[in-house]
């Protein structure tokens, strides 16, 4: 009975073990997709899941104390796990996230609701009232999934424009330390635009971060950009592909270079000959391009533009 035992706590630990490291410490960016990230991040939902499993099994005195008290303790267990888990992560080059804890906590409550005794055997309409309350935490975890998966398929379907600011999705493709937000103030095409807010800090901008990258059957990238104040602001445009972070972002290995703005609105023509044969020591891959910039380098003042209809074009 004791070697049953040892077989299987081993075994359990084994196989714990093995979904810590492919969560916490294999690299989770496999795929540059947004529904990718956030299905991996899903992984600490069973993961916790399975923690609450071992605990229900293998301390028998945790399922003869009541529900309050199996909920709590669940997620004290679940917030010290995290926790503990996240600052490993920041000394081994990962960065860590309250957002990972909160699912852990969320996947600790979710286990107590699948797992415990006191819910089986309780009447009928508290096994309904548990059994809802798991399938609305399991949507709440699960809708940045889903929406980032509809955006993809969307941004598939749409391309070769790659943003027009007509829907609020569209805005978690972008990213940027700076304010930015869809407006209908001002559009160049359809009813809305994105204005960012820049400041003056050393780089000032926005970064198109996720995008259908292959871009190898066009011509021309074409935007639009509006300078709503007089004189001239000169917005700098780079390119780069997912070769360019084993280049170590090297300056002279991506696409750079400045186009003046007026007051009104600019279009801006970025020729796809000129950023495939941008890199110094090698040509860009056209078929993976990985990121798009557009900012200003030390903004004067702090200032808005608006960018509309962002596609590529023959």
């Amino acid at each position: 009975m004791k070697i049953t035992f040892n077989l299987k706590f081993y075994s359990v630990a084994l196989l714990w073990s093995g979904l810590l490291f492919l969560l916490f410490i294999a690299e989770s960016n496999v795929f540059a997709t947004r529904s990718w990230t956030h299905l991996w991040n899903l992984g600490h939902i069973p993961l916790f899941l399975f923690v609450g499993f071992c605990v229900f099994n293998y301390f028998p005195g945790f399922e003869e104390k009541g529900l309050p008290q199996q909920l709590l303790l669940m997620v004290i267990i679940a917030f010290l796990a995290g926790s503990s888990i996240e600052i490993v992560q920041s000394f081994v080059g990962r960065d860590a996230s309250l957002q990972d804890v909160t699912l852990d906590v969320i996947g600790g409550v979710m286990s107590v609701l699948l797992f415990s005794q006191q819910i089986r055997q309780s009447d009928f309409y508290k096994r309904v009232l548990s059994s809802c309350l798991f399938a609305m935490l399991l949507l709440f975890v699960s809708w940045p999934f889903v929406t980032s998966l509809w955006d993809e398929s969307r941004a598939l379907t749409e391309f070769p424009l790659l943003a027009g600011f007509e829907h609020d999705r569209e805005l978690k493709r972008w990213t940027s330390i700076e304010k930015m937000e869809i407006t209908e103030e001002l559009a160049k095409s359809g009813r809305a635009s994105l204005r960012v807010d820049l400041t003056p800090r050393a780089y000032s901008g926005i970064e198109l971060e996720y995008f259908p990258s292959d871009w190898s059957g066009y011509r021309e990238l074409v935007f639009y950009v509006l300078y709503p104040e007089k004189g001239q602001l000169i917005l700098t445009v780079s390119i780069f592909d997912d070769k360019h972070r084993a280049h170590r972002f090297s300056y002279f290995d991506r696409y750079t270079k400045q186009f003046p703005l007026h007051s009104g609105w600019n279009e801006v023509r970025v020729p796809l000959d000129a950023v495939k044969n941008a890199p110094r020591k090698r040509t860009m891959d056209m078929t993976h391009v990985d990121g798009l910039r557009l900012f200003v380098a030390r903004s004067r003042k702090r200032q808005s533009i608006y960018i509309d209809d962002v596609r590529l074009a023959n």
